[in-house]
C-alpha cells in the first residue's frame, strides 16, 4: 500500500487533539471490570480481554486492565531538536510488537511515518521496542529537514494492541505529536528521552533503563562511570556498563543507551525495593561526548521503585507441576498456584493475567488473554491461588477448559491502588533456560496397543529380563504403572513411576517389575496397565480383560527350572526380529557321553502353532539341542542346563538398517564451541561387532529448516530394534595431566526411545543439544562426573594400530543392549609397556551414586531412564581386526582393565568326533577361571557359507579341561545342513559375574557382560 493512501493528512486544528487526548475525551476500549476480570470479554465472545491476537509477554514487562495509552511522545513540541533525533514513544503499559493492520502482520515500524508541514511523507521503517516493552524508538531513514515541524502520525492502516490484544487508544486522525527541527546543529547534544521518566514512582527494580539522545553519541565514552547509577546513594551490586541499541542482532545506533543490573547468570538482579535510583550522565570528569568531541552537559535523571516487586516465583504446587489435566480444573479440582511475595500488605491484590489460545477456532487460532484478580490474605509472603479462583473450567461434562488445550502462560502481577508491579511468567521449568509454560490438557489419553507398532492389544512379548511393558498412546506419557501377581513397577508405594522414555509419536516404555526371568509357570502373566499423560490424565486396561488366555510373554530364556541331563527339554522357538512364534521348525537333540555325540533322537520334532515342542534331554550326558527351519539361520546351543530353553531365529540374510539424523545445536554460540570438539553419535542398535561411536559433522545453520544443524550418518544399526541414541562431544587432551571431566566431557545427550527401523531401511532422527556442560548457568548437577582412574594393560594385543575406545555405558529398562552416557581417553604411559591410563566422565544426569552429603542421584537415574550401576568399557581393535574389551560395573571395578585376548581356531580346527554325529570345533579357551570363574562364561562361533549362518553357544569350561574350548557341530538327521566345502566362522567370547546359566536370557549377554573378545573371521573346512 503506498505511503499517500495508508497517510492521515493532520488538519490545521491538530494542536486540539493532545489536548483531548490527556482529558481521555478521545479514548476507546474495555473499560468494564467484570469483562477484564471475568471469563469473558467486552465483545460477548467469551474470547479474551482484547478485541485483537494476544502476543506472550516476558518476564518484567507491564499488563493494565484498561487499554493502552500514549503516554508521551518525544521530540516535545517546546523546543527544536535536531535533524538526526530519533522518535521515542511511552506508553501506559507493554506493547504487543505486531502492527496487526498489515497483511500479513509487520512491526511496529509500519505503523508510523513523519508529516512535514511542507508536504510529503517521512516513512519510520526501523523501530525497537525497548524499556520492558513500553518505550518504542523509532528511526528515520535519513537526517530531517532543518528548521522544518514534523507531525508524526499513526498510520491509517495501522492497529496496535497491548499483550493481551487491547487495542491502542488512537488519538483523532492519528496525530501522536508534533515537534520542530533546529535550524542549525546545536553546539553539545542533548538527552532526548528516558525510560523511566525523571520523577517517576512505583517503577520495576529490575527494569530497564534506557537514555535517548538527540544525536549519535561517541559509544566509547559511554560507560559505567559516565553513565553512573546508584541506588540511594550507592552502585549496585550488578553495574554492567550501558550498550547501545543494537538493531536486527548486528548493527548499533549510538543515539539510544540501554542498561540493566544483571546477576551472573544473566538473569536481572533486583535494585531494592522502594529504592531511590539516579542517573548521573557527563559527571564530572566522565563527559559524554558525541562523534565531533562534543560534550553532554551533567544531567541527571532520577526516579523512585515501587515499595513492591513483581512476584518473585510462581509454582503450581498440585500435582502435576508442569501441566493442568482433567482432576485439576474439574474433580476433585484441586490446581494450585502459589506465587512468592515480596513487600506485599493488606489490601493489595494478586493479578493473574492467562494466555491461551481461543477455543472454537478451526483456522488461525487465536490467541486470547483472561484476566483474574483476588484481595490477598496474611500471611503476605505467599498467595496461592485455587482452581476455582484461577478458573479454568468451561464445561463440566465434557470437560472443556476457557482455552484450546496446549500450551498455557500465566503471568502474575502485584497491585496496590492505581500502582502494579511489571508481571512474573510462571516458569514450570526453572532449570532450563527461557521460561517452560505448563500444559493445558482435559483428554486423557488412548493406549493404541503394546509393542513398538502399537497394534498389539491382548499381549505382548518381550526378550528382556524383567516385566517391562512397551507401547504406543495417543500423545507422549508421563508414568504408567504396571501390576502383576509377581509385584507391580513401583519404587514408592501407590504412586505410578515415570516411564523410562516417551517420544513425540507415543512411543513409551515403561518402569520395570523387577521379576528377573519368569518361570515357566508366569509365562503368560496377567498385567493391569495404568497410563498417564503429561497431565496425569489416565486410562486403566487389564490384559486379563482384554484376552484371559495371554499377556505379557518372556521370551529367550534358559530356565529357571531342573537340571540336566535326565528328562526332556521345553523349547520355545520366536522369530528374533519379530518375536513371533516359528511353527513347524524341525528341533534336533543330541548328546554328549565323555566325549562321543550321538542323536538322542533319530528324526526332528517339530514345533506347534505357539512355536513349542518337548524333546527328550540326554539320560547320562551333556544335551545339545539345534533348531532348523527353512528360511532361517540355524541355531545350536551346546551344553543346554536346564529342562527349559528359548531359541531366536534369525531370518537367513537379514540386512542391516541404517540411522541418519542430526544434532539440534540451542544457538549459533553452541553451534561454533561443537565445531571446536570432537563430535560423536552411538546409537544402542549398532552392530554387535564393529564400531560403538560415529562421528558426526561440522555443525552449521540451515536455512532451510531455519535451525542450527550437525549432519550424522548413514550408520549401521540392527533392524527391528527399539533403541536410544546419544551426542557425546569431547576435547581430548595432548596429556593425562591436562585432563578434567569439565574440561574433556562437552556433551552427553541422551534420547529415548528410538523407533525400531525394518532390515534395509533408513530411519532418521534429530538429537538436541540443549546445553553444553560447562556452560555456566548449567546447574551444577548436571556437570560432568569422573570415572575413577582405571590402568589398561593390552598385553594380550601388542601393536595396537589405534588407540582403545573408551566410552562410559548404562542399561535401560526395556532396551536391549546398553546405552552410551559418556565418553573416555586413554593414555599411553608405556609404564610398563602395553599400559594405559584410562580416564572417562558421564554427565551429572546420570550419576547414580550419592557420595557426599547434600548430593543429588542425576535424573536419569531418578525417573528410571537408565539403571544406576554404570559400566566403563574399553575396546581394542588389533590390525587383523580382532576386537576385545573390558566392561566392569563401577560398582564392581577393580580399576584394573585387561581385554581377553582373542578367540582364535586352533592349527587344526575340525575334526571327527567319535560318536559320528558332528566333528568338534577346537579353538583358545580366552576365559581363564582368575577372570572367569566355572560356568560364569559363554562362547558362541557364527559359521556361514556364504548363503546361509549357524550360530552355536557353548559354556565357558573350567581351565581343567585343557586350554582349548571344544565345540561339537552336529549332523542334523545324518546330514551337515550348511554347503560343503570351506565355512567363515567368528568366535565370541563374554564373560559376567552375575551369569547364571539356570537361569538367564540371550538378551543378557550384550547388557550383563564384563568381559568380551571377538576373533576376525576365520576359515577352515569340515571334515
Amino acid at each position: 500500500m503506498s505511503a499517500a493512501t495508508s497517510s492521515r493528512r493532520i488538519p490545521a486544528n491538530a494542536a486540539l487533539i493532545p489536548v483531548l487526548l490527556a482529558l481521555g475525551l478521545l479514548a476507546r476500549g474495555c473499560d468494564n471490570p467484570a469483562c477484564v476480570f471475568g471469563p469473558g470479554n467486552c465483545h460477548g465472545t467469551g474470547g479474551g480481554v482484547g478485541e485483537n491476537a494476544a502476543t506472550l509477554p516476558l518476564d518484567g514487562e507491564w499488563i493494565a486492565t484498561l487499554a493502552p495509552t500514549l503516554l508521551k511522545a518525544f521530540p516535545a513540541p517546546t523546543a527544536p531538536v535536531d535533524v538526526n533525533t530519533p522518535i521515542v514513544l511511552l506508553f501506559s503499559e507493554s506493547m504487543s510488537p505486531i502492527n496487526v493492520g498489515t497483511t500479513p502482520p509487520s512491526g511496529l515500524g509500519t505503523a508510523f511515518e513523519l508529516q512535514p508541514t511542507t508536504g510529503g511523507v517521512v516513512p519510520l521503517p526501523v523501530a525497537a521496542l525497548i524499556g520492558d516493552g513500553r518505550m518504542l524508538v523509532l528511526l528515520p531513514p535519513v537526517a530531517l529537514q532543518a528548521n522544518t515541524t514534523y507531525n508524526i502520525v499513526l498510520r491509517s492502516t495501522a492497529s496496535l494492541a497491548d499483550r493481551t490484544g487491547q487495542g491502542f487508544v488512537e488519538p483523532v486522525r492519528g496525530l501522536i505529536g508534533s515537534f520542530t527541527t533546529a535550524a542549525t546543529p546545536s553546539a553539545a547534544p542533548k538527552v532526548l528521552a528516558s525510560w523511566p521518566q525523571t520523577a517517576a514512582t512505583n517503577q520495576s527494580d529490575t527494569g530497564e533503563i534506557v537514555v535517548a539522545f538527540e544525536r549519535a553519541l561517541n559509544p566509547t565514552t559511554v560507560d559505567s562511570s559516565s553513565f553512573d547509577v546508584t541506588v540511594d546513594g550507592n552502585p549496585p551490586t550488578f553495574d554492567p556498563s550501558p550498550r547501545p541499541l543494537t538493531l536486527g542482532g548486528i548493527a548499533t545506533d549510538a543515539r539510544v543507551f540501554r542498561w540493566r543490573s544483571v546477576d551472573a547468570q544473566g538473569l536481572p538482579a533486583p535494585l531494592g525495593e522502594g529504592k531511590h535510583v539516579e542517573v548521573a550522565l557527563s559527571s564530572t570528569g566522565h563527559t559524554i561526548e558525541d562523534a565531533g568531541g562534543a560534550a553532554l552537559a551533567p544531567t541527571t535523571i532520577a526516579f523512585d521503585t515501587a515499595p513492591f516487586s513483581a512476584p518473585l516465583s510462581v509454582a503450581i504446587t498440585s500435582d502435576p507441576t508442569d501441566a493442568i489435566g482433567i482432576d485439576e480444573i474439574s474433580g476433585p479440582a484441586d490446581l494450585a498456584v502459589q506465587a512468592q511475595l515480596s513487600g506485599a500488605q493488606s489490601g493489595d491484590s494478586l493479578v493473574l493475567t492467562m494466555f491461551g489460545t481461543l477455543l472454537d477456532v478451526a483456522q488461525h487460532p487465536r490467541l486470547v488473554a483472561l484476566h483474574r484478580e483476588v484481595v490477598l490474605t496474611p500471611p503476605f509472603g505467599t498467595f496461592t491461588l485455587t482452581a476455582a479462583e484461577i478458573d479454568l473450567l468451561k464445561n463440566a461434562s465434557p470437560v472443556q477448559g476457557r482455552f484450546e488445550d496446549g500450551t498455557v502462560t500465566f503471568a502474575f502481577q502485584l497491585r496496590r491502588g492505581s500502582a502494579v508491579s511489571p508481571v512474573r511468567l510462571l516458569d514450570v521449568d526453572p532449570v532450563k533456560s527461557g521460561v517452560q509454560n505448563p500444559i493445558l490438557d482435559t483428554v486423557a489419553p488412548v493406549l493404541f496397543g503394546l509393542s513398538t507398532s502399537g497394534n498389539v492389544v491382548t499381549s505382548l512379548r518381550s526378550d528382556l529380563r524383567d516385566v517391562v511393558l512397551v507401547g504406543r498412546a495417543s500423545e507422549p506419557l508421563r508414568q504408567a504403572a504396571v501390576a502383576t501377581t509377581l509385584g507391580d513397577n513401583s519404587t514408592t508405594p501407590g504412586v505410578a513411576p515415570p516411564v523410562v522414555g516417551a517420544d513425540a509419536s507415543g512411543l513409551f516404555v515403561a518402569a520395570p517389575v523387577r521379576a528377573g526371568v519368569l518361570a515357566e509357570a508366569d509365562d503368560p502373566l496377567d498385567y493391569t496397565l495404568v497410563i498417564y499423560d503429561r497431565a496425569l490424565n489416565s486410562i486403566t486396561v487389564r490384559s486379563d480383560a482384554l484376552d484371559p488366555s495371554d499377556g505379557f510373554r518372556q521370551l529367550g530364556a534358559s530356565g529357571p527350572g531342573n537340571a540336566l541331563p535326565g528328562g526332556s527339554v521345553s523349547v520355545e522357538v520366536y522369530d528374533a526380529t519379530s518375536f513371533a512364534p516359528v511353527v513347524g521348525a524341525n528341533v534336533y537333540v543330541h548328546e554328549n557321553v565323555a566325549g562321543v555325540v550321538t542323536a538322542v533322537t533319530t528324526v526332528a520334532m517339530t514345533t506347534d502353532a505357539a512355536g513349542r515342542v518337548l524333546v527328550p534331554a540326554s539320560a547320562a550326558g551333556e544335551t545339545i539341542v539345534t533348531v532348523e527351519k527353512p528360511g532361517y539361520d540355524l541355531f545350536t546351543f551346546d551344553g543346554v542346563p536346564t529342562d527349559r530353553l528359548g531359541i531366536p531365529l534369525s531370518p537367513t540374510g537379514l540386512a542391516l538398517a541404517s540411522a541418519t539424523g542430526t544434532l539440534g545445536p540451542a544457538d549459533s554460540a553452541t553451534t561454533t564451541q561443537l565445531n571446536f570438539y570432537t563430535r560423536s553419535v552411538a546409537d544402542s542398535r549398532h552392530p554387535e561387532i564393529g564400531d560403538t561411536l560415529f562421528p558426526v559433522a561440522l555443525c552449521s545453520f540451515d536455512p532451510a529448516q531455519s535451525r542450527f544443524e550437525c549432519p550424522f550418518g548413514p550408520l549401521p544399526i540392527r533392524p527391528s530394534r527399539i533403541g536410544a541414541q546419544s551426542a557425546v562431544t569431547v576435547l581430548v587432551p595432548s596429556s593425562p595431566f591436562l585432563y578434567s571431566a569439565l574440561t574433556f566431557l562437552k556433551t552427553a545427550e541422551l534420547s529415548l526411545p528410538i523407533l525400531p527401523v525394518a532390515a534395509a531401511a533408513t530411519g532418521d532422527t534429530r538429537l538436541p543439544i540443549t546445553a553444553l556442560l560447562d556452560a555456566g548457568t548449567l546447574n551444577p548437577e548436571e556437570r560432568p562426573i569422573d570415572v575413577p582412574p582405571h590402568m589398561l594393560s593390552t598385553a594380550a594385543w601388542p601393536g595396537l594400530p589405534s588407540d582403545p575406545i573408551v566410552t562410559v555405558e548404562a542399561t535401560a529398562p526395556g532396551l536391549p543392549g546398553t546405552v552410551t552416557i559418556g565418553q573416555g581417553v586413554a593414555f599411553n604411559d608405556a609404564l610398563p609397556p602395553d599400559t594405559w591410563a584410562v580416564r572417562a566422565a558421564y554427565p551429572g544426569a546420570a550419576d547414580g551414586i550419592q557420595d557426599v552429603p547434600g548430593d543429588q542421584l542425576g535424573r536419569l537415574v531418578t525417573q528410571g531412564t537408565i539403571d544406576a550401576d554404570l559400566l566403563v568399557r574399553v575396546e581394542v581393535v588389533d590390525v587383523d581386526g580382532n576386537r576385545g574389551g573390558s566392561r566392569p560395573r563401577l560398582s564392581l571395578t577393580t580399576l584394573s582393565l585387561s581385554p581377553p585376548a582373542p578367540p582364535l581356531l586352533s592349527a587344526n580346527p575340525a575334526t571327527p568326533n567319535p560318536g559320528g554325529e558332528s566333528f568338534d570345533l577346537t579353538f583358545a579357551d580366552v576365559l581363564p577361571d582368575a577372570a572367569s570363574p566355572p560356568g560364569k562364561g559363554l562362547y558362541r562361533i557364527v559359521l556361514t557359507d556364504g548363503a546361509r549362518s549357524w550360530t552355536l553357544f557353548r559354556p565357558d569350561p573350567p581351565d581343567a579341561s585343557g586350554p582349548d574350548v571344544v565345540l561339537h557341530v552336529p549332523d542334523l538327521g545324518g546330514v551337515f545342513p550348511l554347503a560343503a566345502g570351506s565355512l567363515d566362522g567368528r568366535i565370541s567370547a563374554w564373560s559376567w559375574p552375575g551369569l547364571d546359566l539356570s537361569r538367564f536370557l540371550w538378551s543378557d549377554i550384550e547388557r550383563e557382560h564384563d568381559l568380551f573378545a571377538h576373533s576376525k573371521i576365520q576359515s577352515f573346512t569340515p571334515p
